[in-house]
C-alpha cells in the first residue's frame, strides 16, 4: 500500500491520508447555541458537512490500484477506508496516460463499480478513477485540508439548522437567513475553487493506494 502526497512523493508506508474529526468544529457552534445538547449539535454538524460535500463536490480524490488481465470489473469502494459513499465518478486514466480516458469506454454504478467496456488485456496497469465522495452521516473523520478550509460554510449550516428548530432555549428564526446565506457563499467559493483547480490541473490529494 501506498500514498501519493500533493507534491508526487510516493511513500510506502501504510498511513492514512490526513484526517481531522468533525467534532473538531462543535465549539464553535457551541458558543451560540447555549443549552443545545452535545449530541444534537454534533449531529447538526455531520448534515451539514454532508449537504456541503454533496451541495459543491468539494471531497474530490484519485483511487488508484492496478489492472488484471481480462478483468472488466474493479471495486472503487476497495480502494479507500472513509465512511463515505462515492457520488460519482468524474474521470477515469488508464495505464499512466495523462489523458482521461473517453466515458464510452467504461461506467461507473452506484454500489462504486468501475466496469471498463473493454477489459485491460495486462496485469499491473495503472488504473486511477478521479471520485466525488459524500460523507455519510456517521462519518467522523474528514480530510483535514476540508475541513481547515470550509470550516466556515459546515458551521453556518449547522447553525442554521439548529437556530431554525422552533421553541427550543437556543432558537433564533430571525437568524438563520444570515446565516443560510453565509453558506451560499462558502459553497460558491468551493465551486469556484474547484473550477480554477480544474483549469490549472491541480489534484488536492490521493488517499491510500491499494495494489
Amino acid at each position: 500500500m501506498s500514498i501519493t502526497f500533493d507534491d508526487g512523493v510516493l511513500d510506502s508506508t501504510t498511513a492514512p491520508a490526513d484526517t481531522t474529526d468533525i467534532a473538531t468544529l462543535r465549539p464553535r457552534v457551541a458558543m451560540s447555541v447555549s443549552g443545545c445538547p452535545e449530541n444534537v449539535q454534533l449531529l447538526a454538524i455531520r448534515l451539514a458537512a454532508r449537504d456541503f460535500c454533496r451541495d459543491t463536490e468539494i471531497w474530490q480524490e484519485t483511487l488508484s490500484t492496478t489492472s488484471t488481465a481480462d478483468e472488466d470489473e474493479y471495486d472503487l469502494t476497495a480502494l479507500h477506508d472513509y465512511d463515505a459513499v462515492i457520488q460519482r465518478v468524474r474521470a477515469v486514466r488508464l495505464d499512466d496516460s495523462e489523458t482521461d480516458s473517453d466515458e464510452a469506454d467504461w461506467r461507473a454504478d452506484e454500489v462504486g463499480a468501475l466496469t471498463f467496456e473493454e477489459a485491460p488485456d495486462e496485469d499491473g496497469l495503472t488504473i486511477e478513477a478521479d471520485v466525488v465522495f459524500v460523507p455519510r452521516v456517521s462519518c467522523e473523520d474528514f480530510p483535514t485540508w476540508l475541513l481547515d478550509k470550509w470550516s466556515e460554510a459546515v458551521t453556518a449550516k449547522a447553525l442554521a439548522s439548529l437556530k431554525a428548530m422552533p421553541q427550543k432555549p437556543w432558537s433564533d428564526p430571525a437568524s438563520v437567513d444570515a446565516l443560510e446565506r453565509e453558506y451560499a457563499y462558502r459553497c460558491g467559493q468551493a465551486k469556484a475553487s474547484l473550477a480554477t483547480e480544474r483549469q490549472s490541473g491541480d489534484l488536492m490529494i490521493q488517499p491510500p493506494t491499494f495494489v
